[in-house]
């Protein structure tokens, strides 16, 4: 549902100046999601709510801490970009809150 504009944005974030690793981050993220929205049979841009974000986030092949707030970096960089090239209205994603991870006491 969303090859062409993943496609678009990692080229868009290779001209921004983005990162080799984050680049690679975005594009396994975002990939997910795309395959996440093909299981839940969603086929229009529009129709992603702040319920298929949070089901994505959360969810979908029980993922860590790290790997949720990932996840919502991604997508909120994503919709930025839809929301620039007129594809959505408004970056719905920012509503989105990253999850507190706990800092870790090392041992002595």
């Amino acid at each position: 549902m969303l090859e062409e504009q993943i496609n678009g944005f990692i080229e868009y974030c290779k001209v921004s100046g983005f990162r080799d690793k984050s680049i690679e981050s975005l594009s396994i993220r975002l990939n997910q999601f795309n395959n996440f929205l093909k299981i839940a049979c969603l086929r229009k841009i529009k129709s992603i709510t702040y319920v298929t974000f949070s089901g994505f986030v959360a969810d979908y092949k029980n993922p860590s801490i790290h790997v949720k707030k990932a996840r919502i970096w991604s997508l909120r960089q994503f919709f930025h970009y839809l929301k620039l090239n007129e594809y959505v209205n408004e970056n719905i994603a920012t509503d989105l809150s990253y999850p507190k991870i706990e800092k870790t006491v090392p041992h002595f």
